[in-house]
């Protein structure tokens, strides 16, 4: 059975299976721990091949999902950070939300144009891939990022968010006692940040 933990608390046991203390980390039966969402979403889809969410067998379905599970990982995924709590990475965090706002309506605008004739990613079936597209528009929302143009990313995400096993898990994430730091706060309300040492306005992701 799994066990659900706060990142950072003190009776978190991520820093004991995985020295970055973060998830995704996924302590298998054996005793190994797998870490990254590139890792850890793959393995998870071939639990259950019948499933279909790494391609079904079809090699290049299965590349054309790993190269989106690689673009929302390496690209997407940084300046949303960024945009749930710009405070923490500049001495203007305005000006921080409004740049990176501007990288991420880029990168929401690709994935729309790529849904406008389709109702997943990969074509008519939900992969790992779009697990981790939902999540992105969650987490642009909760930063204050305005999701209103990408109409055809706004139903995947309805759609992913209307399926009984997201259900479930949100269920179980709103008994969480912790919420991302700086999502969905005014930025007006923000802490002055401290005047970083050069080069080091942007801090590390992973």
């Amino acid at each position: 059975p799994g066990r659900s933990c706060v990142p950072g608390a003190e009776d978190s046991p991520l820093g004991k299976h995985n020295q970055t203390g973060r998830a995704p980390t996924l302590r298998l039966g054996d005793g190994r721990v797998l870490t990254q969402n590139s890792v850890v979403l793959p393995y998870i889809a071939e639990l259950d091949p019948k499933q279909a969410l790494i391609g079904g067998g079809d090699a290049d379905k299965r590349l054309e999902i790993l190269q989106w599970l690689g673009f929302f990982n390496s690209d997407v995924h940084y300046p949303l950070k960024i945009i749930g709590s710009p405070e923490r990475y500049g001495r203007d965090p305005q000006g921080v939300h409004a740049y990176f706002s501007q990288v991420t309506a880029g990168h929401f605008s690709m994935v729309d144009e790529r849904l406008r004739d389709r109702a997943w990613l990969s074509g008519e079936t939900m992969s790992i891939a779009d697990t981790y597209c939902a999540a992105a528009w969650l987490w642009a929302e909760r930063g204050g990022f305005d999701t209103s143009p990408y109409r055809h990313y706004g139903r995947l995400s309805r759609q992913f968010e209307a399926r009984p096993s997201v259900l479930r898990a949100r269920r179980i994430e709103a008994c969480a006692p912790w919420k991302p730091r700086g999502f969905g706060e005014p930025l007006a309300a923000a802490p002055e940040a401290a005047s970083p040492p050069a080069g080091a306005v942007l801090g590390p992701l992973r």
